[in-house]
């Protein structure tokens, strides 16, 4: 787990890692305000998954996989939000791998994802985005030579993710936290002594809007260099941001 009780949160202690990033919520698994999101347990299908569509808890919108051979199950309990999360995640993770996100010449295949279910359930739509990254990061390795594998790793020290997932007309891009959040994962972001975080490009106006941001040149502010915000509007700018390669 990402931290406890008696082992408090360190993160220069994580180095890069496949199918393993930082997502900046409080889950009762972690005991910290960052959780880690790990995806494992790759296989590959006899044949494509045929799953029904998934709904969206907050539309009632049908999400199918469509023609994406991927599959992503969940090591907790999935609750409604959860399932809808691994769907989005999938088409994410199917659309940057053009289509063909498992290894070889598998019709289908399968990832486990095991990411802690947050404390506060206000907080789940917005940990889809670690999900499709971990995905991503694992299935990476299904594509290259076995010496090639360390450059699918995650760079988890430097940044943690602070995005959901969302469906913005068939494509699937990354979803801002509500700009009432900002300040508190700004401050969490600090407190856990990461360089970074990264949020949804809609987010930008908010953060420039916050105390973090008016602060962010205050040198009698902080006790150390605070840490810069980022922006990315979907799966494949995250790939490009904690990837090794």
């Amino acid at each position: 787990s990402a931290g406890n009780s008696t082992m408090p949160f360190n993160v220069l202690s994580h180095g890069p890692a496949l199918g393993k990033v930082f997502g900046l919520y409080y889950s009762t698994m972690s005991g910290e305000k960052v959780s880690e999101m790990v995806a494992r347990g790759y296989k590959t299908l006899a044949d494509a998954p045929s799953d029904p569509p998934v709904f969206s808890p907050e539309t009632g919108l049908p999400l199918a996989r469509g023609s994406c051979p991927l599959r992503l199950t969940s090591a907790n309990y999935a609750t409604d939000n959860r399932q809808y999360n691994l769907r989005l995640a999938e088409v994410a993770v199917c659309a940057a791998f053009y289509g063909q996100p498992c290894g070889g010449a598998a019709k289908g295949c399968e990832v486990e994802i095991m990411a802690p279910l947050p404390s506060n359930s206000d907080q789940e739509p917005y940990v889809g985005a670690g999900i499709a990254l971990v995905a991503h990061s694992l299935l990476c390795s299904q594509h290259v030579e076995a010496w090639q594998v360390d450059s699918c790793e995650l760079v988890r020290k430097q940044a943690v993710v602070a995005a959901g997932l969302q469906n913005v007309n068939g494509a699937i891009k990354l979803r801002p936290i509500p700009s009432a959040w900002m300040d508190l994962k700004m401050d969490a972001t600090y407190e856990l002594a990461f360089q970074e975080v990264v949020f949804a490009s809609a987010n930008e106006a908010h953060y420039h809007e916050s105390e973090n941001y008016r602060r962010k040149h205050d040198v009698l502010a902080w006790s150390r260099a605070p840490p810069t915000a980022v922006f990315c509007s979907d799966l494949s700018c995250l790939v490009s941001k904690f990837e090794r390669r």
